[in-house]
């Protein structure tokens, strides 16, 4: 499934496969396999997601409530824009993120395998690198490269 879409409240129930080019709109999505795309100024709720997910986003939010102990990858580039994964309790994945000193990076106490360093203070890059998670290490990937927001792992019950 494909959509293009601007200024829309799009409520998904299901689906296999979708890719979005999104501007200003409010996703909801029930379950889904994969996802693809971009958006701006957009707002996506993800309730349950099992494989993919690759998106580039400016302004916003992702919210991605139900991450399958599954999945694959999690790809995300974004500008300015607030990401929370919740992250399946008593499992881990490793975890990459490319960011700028003004994005916030939280994550539950217990989430130890954490780890930040200083990349190139004049240009403004820094890198987190790790585990996430508070089990055995699954086969899923997060990558994620942000230019200011926040990114919030939280652990799933």
């Amino acid at each position: 499934l494909t959509i293009e879409s601007k200024s829309s409240t799009l409520n998904i129930d299901k689906a296999g496969t979708l890719n979005i080019n999104s501007k200003r709109d409010k996703y909801y999505i029930n379950q889904l396999e994969v996802l693809s795309g971009k958006t701006s100024f957009s707002y996506l709720t993800l309730k349950s997601f099992s494989s993919d997910l690759t998106l580039s986003t400016d302004y916003g939010e992702v919210n991605l409530e139900g991450i399958s102990s599954e999945f694959k990858l999690i790809d995300l580039t974004s500008c300015y824009t607030d990401i929370m994964l919740k992250i399946p309790a008593k499992e881990s994945y490793a975890v990459d993120i490319s960011h700028s000193v003004s994005t916030i990076i939280t994550a539950p106490e217990n989430y130890s395998g954490l780890k930040s360093e200083t990349i190139d203070k004049k240009a403004d890059l820094y890198k987190t690198k790790g585990t996430a998670g508070n089990g055995p290490l699954k086969k899923g990937k997060v990558t994620i490269s942000s230019k200011s927001g926040k990114i919030i792992f939280k652990e799933a019950l």
